[in-house]
């Protein structure tokens, strides 16, 4: 009864099922995470470009300056949920000034989705986590349900081998020791 209980559940268990949507959302919020990290590092390389030409002379931005502002625009481009404003580098400082504002602020903005959705992500995580443990439990439970009764129906066995035994030697004054 308890063999069949445990294969029972075995078969239609949730346990795999449970293990793979755990893994596949502990692999997005690994990946919001990552690119809430990549943001938070293009935000200060914005604020870095920014400060450098704002310290410049003219109203000319270097190619190196343009350079690294398309840079900082892909590097955005490249996160899950970033949506940078358009706009191309310029070599007109004021340009290039509002066009790194707009790619700080899309860099804000992307970062607090990416807070939404990690959010969003936690109840169901916390779900599975304790669906998975229950069940694990459950499984556990039976298995042990299961060895006992094995051990259980090992030592009656023994013991009728025993009893058989004793009562087949009634007179020979040999005695089985237990």
């Amino acid at each position: 009864t308890a063999e069949q209980a445990l294969v029972e559940f075995q078969s239609g268990s949730r346990i795999g099922i449970v293990d793979n949507q755990l893994l596949a959302l502990n692999a997005l919020q690994a990946s919001y995470l990552a690119d809430q990290s990549r943001l938070n590092l293009v935000l200060d390389d914005i604020r870095a470009l920014r400060g450098q030409i704002e310290a410049g002379t003219g109203e000319t931005v270097t190619w190196t300056d343009q350079l690294t502002a398309l840079m900082l625009q892909l590097n955005i481009y490249e996160t899950v949920s970033a949506t940078p404003a358009p706009g191309n580098p310029t070599a007109q400082r004021a340009e290039q000034l509002g066009l790194l504002d707009n790619l700080s602020q899309s860099a804000e903005t992307s970062l607090g989705e990416i807070e939404v959705r990690l959010l969003a992500l936690e109840p169901r995580i916390f779900e599975l986590q304790s669906e998975k443990q229950v069940l694990f439990h459950k499984f556990e439970e039976l298995t042990r349900n299961r060895d006992v009764a094995k051990e259980t129906s090992l030592t009656l066995a023994r013991k009728v081998d025993e009893v058989r035994i004793q009562s087949e030697d009634s007179g020979s004054g040999l005695q089985v020791a237990s």
